[in-house]
């Protein structure tokens, strides 16, 4: 091995990471990624399905503009470029656009009340055999999973908390302790709500039915008219005596408080059927007093409720001109600054000061974004709950908790100190109020009653997969979710390029045969002697 070979070596080596390095560079310029997108998947439960999928090696298609309703035919018909993937706007995204006459929402066999009408759009709870990606003008922060098997319960938490701090250890509390519940994903047959119920049937909760004594529930307040708020209640409950008077009491006070604030109340026809609401799983199991308050009287006001569309644009949240984004932050009242936080931007300052400074200071795979938190229920990567749960926790914190004086030490590890108890309060060491230039919080420690308890159904706990009681709803796993676009000729092009190449490799062919078969005369040297020797 000497230096020549050694010559060889290293020319190789930088023959291939040449070629490595050409390879990415040409698929960088003839693919174009699409980044900033949320994709539809599938989802399954016991007997049905819902959302999309493509083939198993992926879809390929013509991208085609659908600019009107008339480009339809030709896209699915007429067009000679087929199979297209058809780029239109959300406008667009109508039932009379994506399903055929054979299709309808009377498949549902829906024989009581029709709380949400179908309307015209399509809705996120549908089954699609293409795969669809919504497109946004905002960066999507969650970064791309990689996941092999083949499905996963849905599942995120809970959060609750009292007025008044319980022993999270001990058992059988005293009625009339006032606690708020966050209960999540109860679009998919109610999961939060029916997690709870069953966590205190089977002691596995601080809290029974015992401690239950009535259930005020806020449900859909978006649209209000602001002229009534209706008031439901269960009719099948009400039969109970007792229980009929306790909601006429609960009734009768809530209209007391509402009438400090010049709202309006009234109660639909005392036949009606209680609105879908988490107040239905408790009601399962015993008649309990409670009331929904909702800006419907019947069916939903809301047609696009937990919808793909279910943004502050529908919902018509508006601000004033030329306000920048922490001027709209602090516009009118706390409850708009809720609103912000959950509608348009989570990252702002108010839900900065709201978390504990580790979450805040995260550069990588943060839960802020310039766009509002993410709604999809999804899977839970490494037992976290989502963002938008996050966010509830510390609100409900900093609206039930109080700040104390207790440093980082003491607050990360407050048994030490007398008083202090973890067993009754949560302790965070939050980020606090920014200063005036908006660089830097000023931390403090948050004591509250507040707690998460995980929601996700008790059917794969108890492995009831075919389960009528519980959510069965799970997520199918993927490997790489993307969109890409290229540019490729046409057809006809394709067609005329490929007879060109043809040609020239016959024609090359003739002229290598025909030069091989006369190298003799071709290549013979006149002054060459007959006789000369090499």
């Amino acid at each position: 091995m000497g230096p020549s070979f050694l010559k060889w070596i290293q020319a190789l080596l930088l023959s291939f990471f040449y070629a490595h390095g050409s390879c990415s560079s040409v698929e960088q310029k003839i693919y174009v990624t699409l980044k900033n997108t949320t994709p539809c998947v599938r989802l399954l439960n016991a007997t049905h399905q819902i959302g999309c999928q493509s083939s198993i090696s992926g879809d390929t298609g013509v991208l085609h503009v659908l600019e009107t309703e008339n480009d339809l035919e030709w896209i699915a018909e007429t067009g000679p470029h087929a199979p297209y993937m058809v780029l239109m706007e959300s406008l667009a995204f109508t039932r009379c656009c994506v399903y055929t006459e054979l299709y309808g929402p009377e498949l549902a066999n829906c024989n009581a009340t029709v709380w949400k009408s179908t309307g015209e759009r399509l809705l996120s709870y549908e089954d699609f055999p293409f795969p669809i990606f919504s497109l946004f003008s905002l960066p999507d922060d969650n970064e791309t999973q990689v996941i092999r098997k083949l499905c996963d319960p849905l599942m995120d938490y809970n959060v609750w908390a009292t007025i008044r701090p319980i022993n999270a250890t001990a058992k059988g509390h005293k009625q009339n302790e006032s606690m708020v519940i966050a209960a999540t994903r109860e679009t998919f047959d109610y999961i939060g709500s029916s997690r709870m119920v069953y966590d205190m049937q089977n002691n596995k909760s601080v809290i029974d039915f015992d401690n239950v004594h009535s259930f005020l529930e806020i449900g859909q307040v978006g649209l209000w008219n602001k002229r009534n708020m209706w008031m439901h209640s269960d009719p099948i409950s009400r039969r109970n005596v007792s229980v009929n008077e306790e909601v006429g009491s609960l009734v009768s006070n809530i209209k007391s408080a509402a009438s400090t604030l010049n709202l309006s109340l009234d109660e639909p026809n005392a036949t009606q059927a209680l609105p879908p609401s988490s107040f239905q799983r408790f009601l399962r199991v015993r008649p309990i007093p409670g009331v929904v308050l909702a800006d419907h009287q019947s069916s939903f006001i809301n047609k696009y409720y937990e919808s793909l569309y279910d943004t502050a644009e529908y919902l018509k949240v508006s601000y004033p001109p030329d306000l920048s984004p922490e001027e709209q932050l602090e516009y009118e009242t706390e409850a708009a600054k809720l609103l912000y936080g959950f509608l348009v931007n989570s990252n702002n300052s108010y839900f900065r000061s709201l978390l504990p400074r580790d979450i805040v200071s995260k550069e990588r795979n943060s839960i802020f974004s310039l766009s509002p938190p993410q709604y999809y229920v999804s899977l839970s990567q490494n037992q976290q709950p989502k963002s938008v749960t996050t966010f509830v926790k510390y609100v409900l914190a900093n609206m039930t908790g109080t700040a104390t004086s207790l440093n980082q030490s003491q607050c990360q590890n407050p048994k030490d100190v007398p008083g202090e108890s973890k067993d009754l309060y949560l302790y965070d060491w939050v980020y606090g109020s920014e200063s005036e230039n908006h660089t830097k919080g000023e931390p403090f420690c948050v004591r509250a009653p507040v707690r998460l308890a995980k929601a996700v159904s008790p059917a794969f706990e108890l492995q009831q997969y075919g389960s009528k009681e519980y959510s069965t709803w799970t997520e199918s796993r993927w490997k790489k979710i993307e969109a890409r676009i290229f540019l490729v000729a046409s057809p006809q092009l394709q067609m005329l390029t490929l007879g060109v190449g043809i040609a020239v490799l016959l024609v090359s062919l003739l002229g290598t045969y025909f030069i091989s078969s006369k190298a003799d005369i071709l290549f013979s040297s006149s002054h060459d002697a007959p006789n000369t020797t090499y």
